[in-house]
């Protein structure tokens, strides 16, 4: 494909069509300026020659930065008018290669993009999705494309988590008021990305085993107000969401760790003290975590210990 190089005047460009565009504009965008505004724009556009201009197939970002930057024309390679949909994807793809790697979320466009030009499924597993570092498979593939049909805060989340498809590939199970939830517990918690797997992937698993809407699950343990309630602090609402799911997910396992905690509940233990075990049960007996900042604090563990010792209840624990 012969490419024509020239300088092109922004109000010859049509930024209006958009169809070639994958790119999102609010990743890196001030660095992206900043850069242009220092050393000019080092890589050109790619432009398609239409009844009434151009049209952009590459460089949306860089033109957007060049309008925003009051520059008035653009170096651009310019493709003639008869190139097809998808070969000029493919060039795009290219060219984008040389300046920066893509996000996920833009990567799950540009599929949307290839099926939209009627590019068949096999080519596009087999030749685009490795030119873009994708595994070649359709289950990658729909894996991927789970990031358009979530809201955009849970995107921008996923990507600033940098989580990997197979950890964010249940959410094609949430929709409605359980995507809700799922809004306001990445705005309101901002969890981390082991905690955020492991709440989202628990009750998705939950909702396929029982065979309930994953809606009725979160409403009926009162997440969406749990999450909101100001009077309680950020770290307590995320451990009794935990506790739920595990309850929901291990109901015989969370049922003899009641057990255990009414046990323990006669031991007098004061605020240095903690007692903990492993809530598997594949572990046996108690761990005992005590903070000594005083002299006082040593006495009053070893009451704590030889209490423990003497206690009749507690030797099964043990055994």
């Amino acid at each position: 494909m012969k490419l024509d190089r020239s300088a092109i005047k922004l109000s010859d460009i049509d930024m209006g069509n958009e169809f070639f565009r994958y790119s999102d504009e609010r990743y890196d965008a001030e660095a992206l300026m900043e850069s242009i505004s220092y050393s000019g724009m080092l890589n050109p556009v790619i432009l398609l020659e239409s009844k009434n201009g151009y049209r952009v197939v590459a460089g949306f970002r860089r033109m957007k930065a060049a309008i925003k930057l009051g520059l008035k024309e653009v170096q651009a390679y310019i493709v003639g008018s008869d190139a097809s949909d998808e070969e000029l994807l493919k060039l795009s793809i290219l060219e984008n290669q040389s300046t920066r790697a893509l996000n996920l979320y833009e990567k799950a466009v540009l599929l949307s993009k290839l099926k939209d030009t009627g590019t068949s499924q096999k080519k596009i597993i087999n030749i685009f999705m490795p030119i873009i570092n994708l595994s070649p498979s359709l289950k990658h593939m729909e894996e991927i494309m789970t990031l358009r049909e979530i809201p955009a805060q849970l995107v921008d989340y996923i990507i600033s988590k940098d989580l990997s498809a197979r950890r964010f590939r249940h959410l094609k199970y949430y929709s409605g008021s359980s995507l809700a939830f799922l809004v306001d517990f990445v705005d309101y918690l901002n969890p981390g990305a082991n905690l955020f797997v492991e709440i989202t992937r628990g009750l998705a698993e939950v909702s396929k085993r029982d065979d309930k809407e994953l809606d009725d699950i979160i409403d009926s343990q009162g997440f969406s107000q749990l999450i909101k309630d100001i009077t309680i602090e950020k770290g307590k609402k995320i451990n009794e969401i935990r506790e739920k799911v595990f309850d929901l997910r291990y109901p015989v396992l969370s049922k003899e760790n009641r057990k255990i905690e009414q046990k323990l509940g006669i031991i007098n233990t004061q605020s240095n003290q903690d007692i903990e075990w492993d809530r598997s049960l594949e572990k046996k007996g108690l761990q005992v975590r005590l903070m000594l900042n005083k002299q006082e604090d040593l006495k009053t563990s070893m009451i704590l210990l030889k209490e423990m010792e003497i206690n009749q209840v507690l030797k099964d624990l043990f055994s």
